[in-house]
Parts: C-alpha cells; structure tokens; sequence
C-alpha cells in the first residue's frame, strides 16, 4: 500500500503508518532527487496488538526553558504510554501532573498545537484564544525570570524584528509561550534529536523515546531546530545551519531521569556527577565530547554512588 505523507515540507516529509496485520510487516521507505538519484530502505516491522488503554512502554520527556536561563520547568522523567495515546495526551496529561495547566489549539487528538504553559492556578478558560487544559494536580506557579544568556543576544538582535528582554515580565508573567519575548518564540519538541514537522497530536511515541519539548526564542534556531517550524517570516534573514552547533542530549536527558529515579541524588559522587550533568544540559551551546563526558561521570557514579 503506498502512503500519503501526513505532513511534507521543503525539511521533511512526515508518515503515519497504522498496523493491521499482527506480525511481520515490510516497510519499503524509497526517495528520489531531481538529478535522478535514488535511495531505498526497507525495513521488517514486527506488530503485536495491543488492547486500548494498554500500557504499552515508556519515554523520557523533559521540559525546558534553558534558552531563557530559567533551567528545566519538568525535569527528565518517565511517562508510560499506552495504546491509543497521541503525544498531545501524554504532554497535557505530564503538565497537569507537574503542577501547571497549558493553552492550546486543536485537540489532543488533531492539529494539537502548544502556545502557552501557564501557572498552574490560572482561571482563564481561554488566553490569547487558546483553549485552557484540565486543572493541574497540585497548582504551581512558574516563577520564572528570564535571563537571556549572553550567546544568544547578537543572534537574536540581528535575527528578530522584535527582541526584549523584559517582555516577559512586563506583559507575560505565568504564562510562557508564542511571541513572549521575541517575534520568534514559542515552544517546540524533538523526539530522539529530530524536530518534527507535526504536531504532537499525529505523533506516537515508542518505548525508550526520548521526548523533550523546549521553548525557543528564534523558530528553533537557537535550539537545533530550525525549519522544523514551517513558513517562517523573513527566513532569507536567518540562519540556515541554526545560532550555533548543537549536541545531542538525548542519552544525558535519560541518564539524568535514571539519576533522579534512583532515589540516590544525596549521595556525594552521585551529587556531584548529578548537577555537572544539568549544567551541561543547560548549556546552549556545550560539545558533543562534554556531552559525553557528562553521561559517562553520572553513569560511573551511579554505578559506584
């Protein structure tokens, strides 16, 4: 059966595949240039059904603001998935669990778009016309106060045709999202070090993903993201490779899920491998190599606490 793309772009193209026949399935994956090149993959996929509402494996998600220096607002943690869930449920339903609430556009089930993450105790059943999730378990509030760090200020200056750094605090407290601060903002999600071009509501997630939503203050840009976004207004003025190069840290994302989930943070050498670890994570524009280096400290020291 030859599939549509559920979403295709000048970045990407994006597939839905929906299994009906348990066991083995061929997935031929083909693509062509104009120049007449041609490259094929296949793959065997092995489906099992699996019952609705069935927990059927776990991602690590994370939610970040480090592009603000306000660090992590949900810190690496495991989230089941179960059958039938899009991702869209699994964000709202971690938000609400962490203490916030989130506005948004769509449904969870199509065109899921995120705009804000607000204060767990906000009333507002609609903000800048997005519709208000489900109520937070225990309501807390953000608390935020954005510094923008200093690598990221030439960039945003030449790029953005808005740019303050006081936006937030001045017209946004307890709700972070689209337009704060710049022209460029918003949040976006990376599934295993790859942007998406759809929303979360047509992606489901494997166990063992790796999901984290990150809030960026250039259309992705200064996260690794860039023309993950769709149209972006004035592209010829931004760059195509992104501010900078950016790591993959996904591996650290899990190790540091798997540090807070032993129950041994207090322990000195775990302690200490522990903060290095989100240190590096919340640097913008850390190396591979220290990227690395800080996976290999923490899992030492877990092993030997």
């Amino acid at each position: 059966k030859r599939l549509d793309p559920t979403w295709d772009d000048n970045e990407k193209a994006s597939y839905t595949l929906v299994f009906t026949s348990e066991g083995e399935n061929t997935v031929i994956v083909s693509a062509a240039s104009d120049g007449g090149k041609k490259k094929e993959l296949t793959y065997k996929i092995y489906y099992k059904k699996a019952s609705p509402g069935e927990k059927i494996g776990e991602a690590v998600w994370s939610v970040e603001a480090f592009t603000i220096g306000c660090g992590y607002i949900v810190y690496p943690v495991s989230v089941p998935i179960y059958e039938g869930e899009t991702s869209a449920e699994q964000l709202v339903r971690l938000i609400n669990e962490s203490g916030y609430i989130c506005y948004y556009g769509g449904t969870l089930k199509q065109s899921f778009y995120l705009a804000y993450i607000a204060d767990g105790d906000s009333s507002l059943q609609k903000y800048n016309s997005y519709i208000r999730s489900t109520d937070a378990a225990s309501p807390r509030r953000l608390d935020l106060s954005p510094e923008i760090p200093s690598l990221l200020v030439p960039s945003l200056e030449d790029t953005m045709t808005f740019f303050d750094p006081d936006d937030y605090a001045k017209n946004w407290r307890g709700y972070l999202g689209e337009f704060a601060i710049t022209n460029g903002s918003g949040w976006m999600y990376s599934v295993n070090n790859v942007f998406p071009n759809v929303g979360f509501a047509d992606y489901y997630l494997s166990d063992g993903d790796v999901v984290r939503v990150q809030f960026t203050l250039g259309y992705g840009a200064d996260i690794g993201g860039f023309g993950a976004v769709g149209d972006i207004p004035g592209v010829d003025t931004q760059p195509a490779g992104g501010y900078y190069e950016v790591a993959d840290k996904d591996s650290l994302t899990a190790e540091i899920c798997r540090a807070r989930e032993s129950g041994m943070l207090s322990r000195p050498n775990v302690k200490a491998a522990y903060q290095n670890a989100v240190s590096v994570m919340e640097k913008l524009n850390a190396t591979q190599n220290e990227v690395s280096s800080a996976i290999r400290s923490l899992a030492a020291a877990l092993k030997n606490p």
